[in-house]
């Protein structure tokens, strides 16, 4: 088994813990070890919940960098979503997301693009590819 096929699986099992109906899961590593992960969340605070907030969950990926330490420099974030049938499916990070995972410094993120493919963005370098 590809080392990136194992971390998807795990990012599968934290989209799995999910209870929205897009299912998001990621998964930070370092060095070939998963040192965080998070799906997918609706934020907790009260201003959220005010009528024309339309911003109201994390998003996956934040939400693992976010359950992680401080500084991400050189980590890799693996992206799965998962549809109702349990099959991968296009996870590319917003524009958002981008940013803030430029914040905190992360190397690569990985996700799932279909069952057989997935894309990489490479940050600093302005690469985005299908591999």
């Amino acid at each position: 088994m590809r080392r990136a096929e194992l971390y998807f699986r795990h990012a599968r099992m934290q989209a799995e813990k999910s209870y929205f109906r897009i299912r998001m899961g990621a998964v930070v590593v370092l060095r070939r070890k998963i040192i965080a992960g998070g799906c997918n969340v609706l934020k907790s605070h009260p201003m959220v919940h005010k009528p024309g907030n339309f911003f109201r969950c994390i998003h996956a990926e934040v939400a693992a960098c976010l359950n992680g330490p401080r500084d991400l420099s050189g980590c890799d974030v693996y992206v799965a979503r998962i549809l109702k049938n349990g099959i991968f499916a296009m996870a590319k990070p917003c524009e958002a997301c981008d940013e803030l995972l430029i914040r905190f410094r992360v190397r690569r993120v990985y996700y799932t693009v279909d069952e057989t493919k997935f894309g990489e963005v490479r940050y600093g370098q302005g690469l985005s590819r299908y591999v």
